[in-house]
């Protein structure tokens, strides 16, 4: 039972790292104003956990609803601190690629664990 959610662990990874290589590369073609980029780079992957924690759900994984909701909202901030502090760290100049390519790797890494942890809760029913 535990290779569906895999499955759909592994196919978000692959949808978010595939947005973030074609994203980091092609923004200028859709992105006219400033700030556009790094807009779209925060909304999909917030978009897709919205999809990906209820999928989750529904396969197995025993997740309670507040959590659903605030989940995406938690890992958008810790991705941009954790962004921040790379680029702050790293002493990278913050082109738009740069902060797509970081941004959306740290938002996988905290949605992967949030799911992992989830998925390795032992509850003990009282």
């Amino acid at each position: 039972m535990r290779s569906r959610p895999l499955f759909i662990i592994a196919t978000y990874v692959t949808l978010l790292l595939a947005f973030a290589i074609y994203w980091s590369g092609n923004y200028t073609r859709f992105s006219h104003y400033k700030g556009d980029d790094i807009v779209i780079t925060i909304a999909v992957p917030f978009g897709l956990s919205y999809l990906f924690f209820p999928v989750l759900a529904f396969n197995g994984i025993k997740f309670k609803v507040w959590l659903i909701l605030m989940l995406p909202i938690a890992i958008t901030g810790l991705s941009l601190t954790a962004g921040m502090l790379t680029l702050f760290i790293t002493q990278l100049g913050g082109t738009e690629k740069q902060i797509t390519l970081i941004y959306v790797v740290w938002y996988t890494a905290f949605a992967v664990l949030a799911a992992w942890i989830e998925m390795n809760n032992k509850r003990v029913k009282v």
